[in-house]
């Protein structure tokens, strides 16, 4: 993630290298520099700048507060903020209409006609419905609480329908839905599938096991795919596959541990159990979620036990303090969906890990469009356990030959499609 500020500066003459200072310093980069004026003690500039941490560039503007004999920031402009103004994606039809003509000849006879080909049986070429999916997004009902979760929420499934335009050419429509119970989930999910031809879950909050998902696929009658359930376990098998084969450690020997249990560790733990590792360990605040790991085929333990016994060790939740942190040693690979600060990286380099595998480097946008293209293709429903398994192993075949990952513009989605087709 890159964001772009436009910044207009007034920085005293010589003192150009004490903003450019304390920009690098905060992890902030210089796109662009401008000198717009020159006086007998300062100069005006204007500076594109990129960051990628928030907390990080705020902690600049800080700095820059501090260094106002050096230079001043005197104007600032997000370069997105105009262009997000009321969301990332447009709905349109494919027909101008610009005339009551064209309303008259165009819209509605087109409309008509439709309307008759449907008619006589041929409704599938005839609407939307064949090329349109459903992006779905389940917050739970908190009054005013919810207001926040459900804009976030709507943020993330745009993102996610561009990226569904763009790469298989589908329609994505973001839809969010509000619960109360997740008994409800079934029932209102079922009630929308008509209109789709498929459906993406790409959350429902607070939803840690994966009895519900599970019910959900076995309802629907179209392919349905899961962010949780079904994406990250992909790439998160793919990638423990991937680095146990390469470092010459046989599954069967290796021990994986697991910190945070939710629907998609769960399944993790049970495909990892089924394929012969080891032992998986597990640990959760939640002690019921530690009862259901079990019956995943895992042994709950504590934290300390997982990294000090661990081959591959898989953060869901950051549910470990800094002190069972320090006990990960060298040659273990820790993979990582929770954020971690400098004090935390400091440590996986201190210790020598072998490999670290950061939250970033599990992007489902590299998977999801083509798992959902291969599906309609296909006509096959769910990823069942033993398709991801071949899945994973086939990505990895791909990234052998290819030397690198799947890389979302080098044809992954393609090749993710192709991999159900085969």
């Amino acid at each position: 993630m890159q964001l772009i500020v436009e910044l207009q500066l007034k920085i005293g003459k010589g003192k150009l290298c004490v903003f450019t200072d304390e920009l690098n310093r905060h992890g902030c980069a210089l796109r662009r520099l401008l000198l717009v004026e020159t006086g007998d003690s300062y100069e005006n500039y204007e500076a594109e700048i990129t960051y990628s941490d928030p907390e990080a560039y705020e902690a600049f503007l800080s700095a820059a507060g501090a260094s106002r004999d050096s230079y001043q920031i005197t104007g600032e402009r997000s370069v997105l903020e105009d262009s997000i103004a009321g969301g990332l994606i447009n709905v349109s039809g494919k027909m101008r209409i610009e005339s009551q003509e064209d309303y008259e000849t165009l819209l509605l006879g087109s409309a008509a006609l439709m309307r008759e080909r449907i008619r006589k049986g041929k409704g599938d070429g005839f609407t939307g419905i064949s090329r349109t999916i459903a992006m779905l997004g389940c917050v739970k009902k908190r009054g005013d609480a919810s207001s926040e979760a459900i804009r976030l929420c709507h943020a993330d499934l745009e993102r996610d329908a561009i990226i569904t335009n763009h790469f298989i050419g589908l329609n994505a429509l973001p839809i969010i839905i509000t619960f109360t119970q997740t008994e409800d989930l079934v029932k209102t999910i079922k009630g929308i599938e008509a209109g789709f031809a498929a459906i993406r879950i790409a959350e429902i909050e607070d939803l840690d096991e994966s009895d519900m998902y599970e019910q959900i696929l076995s309802e629907m009658s179209l392919p349905v795919v899961s962010m949780m359930y079904d994406e990250t376990p992909l790439l998160l098998l793919s990638e423990v596959l991937h680095l146990l084969e390469r470092d010459h450690i046989e599954l069967a020997e290796a021990t994986a541990g697991i910190i945070g249990i939710e629907c998609g560790s769960l399944r993790m733990t049970r495909i990892l159990h089924g394929l012969g590792c080891h032992r998986v360990l597990g640990y959760d605040h939640n002690e019921k979620l530690m009862l259901t790991f079990e019956k995943a085929g895992g042994l709950a333990t504590t934290p300390e036990n997982i990294f000090n016994n661990s081959d591959v060790i898989l953060l869901f939740r950051n549910h470990f303090t800094i002190d069972e942190f320090h006990r990960i040693r060298a040659g273990q690979i820790v993979i990582s969906l929770i954020d971690f600060d400098e004090l935390e990286m400091g440590i996986i380099a201190e210790k020598g890990v072998r490999d670290f595998v950061p939250r970033q480097r599990i992007d489902t946008a590299v998977v999801f469009p083509g798992l959902l293209g291969g599906m309609l293709k296909t006509g096959v429903g769910e990823i069942d356990d033993g398709r991801m398994v071949e899945m994973a192993r086939k990505i990895n075949r791909q990234r052998a030959r290819d030397k690198r990952p799947l890389s979302l513009f080098k044809n992954a989605h393609d090749l993710v499609a192709r991999f159900l087709l085969d």
